[in-house]
């Protein structure tokens, strides 16, 4: 179960057990979903933190809430919001080589022009 299927779900009937969740109120047509782990495989205990990381350069890119959802123990589920910071603070933190903080500034080792058809 991912995100997007979390947010119709009413009544969860897994285990045998009927539990009831709360359908999470927002708007369908504006969800991005990213299932983390067909993505990033399995991470184990940092899956959810990876999540918070990405959801973190999402919000801070784009604005707006991001949200990490941990569906690992199938009784329950826990979710974090991720908010960015104010456009002031953004406006404030530029990397060194100018820009978004979170770009890479790398050269690579490999020059991709060669690789251009």
């Amino acid at each position: 179960m991912d995100l997007c299927e979390l947010s119709s779900l009413f009544a969860d009937q897994r285990l045998g057990v009927t539990r009831r969740t709360l359908r999470l109120a927002w708007s369908e047509a504006h969800i991005d979903c990213l299932t983390t782990d067909a993505r990033l495989g399995n991470t184990g205990a940092a899956s959810w933190f990876m999540q918070m990381a990405i959801g973190a350069i999402a919000s801070y890119r784009e604005g707006g809430a991001s949200a990490a959802v941990n569906l690992r123990d199938p009784a329950e589920a826990s979710i974090v919001f991720v908010t960015p910071p104010s456009p002031e603070k953004i406006r404030s933190q530029q990397h060194i080589k100018g820009g978004d903080v979170f770009r890479h500034h790398g050269t690579p080792a490999i020059d991709p022009a060669n690789y251009t058809q």
